[in-house]
């Protein structure tokens, strides 16, 4: 097929109409009037020789063909805004485009509040955008207008570039009023096992099933051990929430040890080592590969790398508090 005899302009109308509830639903979205999608989608209907998508009894419904071409119609649409933004004059002290970037709710508290005052200082005219990393595919990430997607390396693709930042490894966290480990200078085995637990609701048993298959067997397998004997009765939705809910109750938590400790310097919490293998996570940046080498992406992983560098590392040895 030539493009010369494609109006490309119906891949927008496609995008719409195959994630709307209505073809007035898909107009409205990019500024179309009803029966102007309408006519769009009659075309697309004859181009493709399908329907693409089933409107019956105010329900909608994709084709096969319309569910295969979705993902793919999102990253076109995607690369051609990129495109259609691209320039390679970049100076951040008056540039005012805008970044978006993904990553998780405890990375925005321990790590993405120095990247965000770092671009607020040397790039005053910048909007930045952080949208929620819900551990779903980095492929699925970058269909959504996305930057870089800032994730542990378990999480990551290798469809796209990375640029490591970071590492963290993992606590464990206890209210310090806990009636079962007292003032005790540790958690036994038996105690962190036996006392019930309050976890992520994306950290569940599903979690595990979307980590990329490259993530290292060992720490795949020590972590699966943690997850699998602890008895998990609290659930949250966002990891951010449980130092919160934690506070109380004999309840511990496994959660990342940057963000454990920065907890228990302002809450009445506690901090251990684990008393089983913990894994080490890397945090790393990704991005579409044909972005590589812009001025103004290049610049923004310059801030991000600066921010990590900036992190205090890991101790070896964490005695809490």
């Amino acid at each position: 097929m030539h493009l010369d005899r494609f109006n490309l302009n119906l891949f927008v109308a496609l995008d719409a109409v195959l994630n709307a509830r209505s073809v007035t639903e898909a107009a409205k979205s990019v500024y179309l009037t009803q029966p102007a999608m309408s006519v769009a989608l009659k075309k697309l209907r004859q181009h493709y020789n399908d329907e693409l998508v089933v409107y019956s009894g105010g329900e909608t419904t994709l084709t096969t063909l319309g569910v295969a071409l979705r993902p793919r119609v999102k990253e076109l649409i995607q690369t051609a805004r990129d495109a259609l933004r691209l320039t390679l004059d970049f100076d951040p002290a008056t540039t005012d485009q805008t970044f978006r970037l993904v990553t998780t709710d405890i990375l925005e508290l321990t790590y993405m509040k120095d990247v965000l005052g770092r671009i607020a200082r040397d790039a005053p005219r910048v909007t930045t955008i952080v949208k929620p990393f819900n551990y779903e595919s980095v492929e699925t990430l970058f269909r959504d207008d996305v930057d870089v997607a800032i994730v542990a390396e378990a999480f990551a693709s290798d469809r796209f570039p990375r640029e490591p930042l970071f590492s963290d490894t993992f606590l464990c966290v206890a209210w310090e009023g806990n009636s079962v480990v007292g003032k005790a200078d540790e958690i036994t085995r038996e105690q962190f096992f036996s006392l019930n637990h309050a976890s992520h609701a994306s950290m569940g048993p599903g979690a595990t099933q979307r980590m990329n298959v490259a993530t290292s067997g060992q720490a795949e397998t020590a972590f699966g051990e943690i997850a699998r004997q602890r008895k998990v009765t609290v659930r949250t939705s966002t990891l951010s929430a449980l130092p919160q809910v934690i506070i109380g109750t004999d309840l511990l938590v496994t959660m990342p040890a940057r963000f454990a400790r920065a907890s228990a310097e302002t809450l009445p919490l506690r901090c251990f080592p684990i008393p089983a293998p913990t894994p080490v996570m890397t945090f790393v940046a990704q991005w579409q590969p044909y972005r590589t080498g812009e001025p103004a992406l290049a610049w923004l992983l310059d801030q991000l790398k600066a921010a990590a560098a900036a992190m205090p590392p890991v101790p070896d040895d964490d005695t809490g508090r």
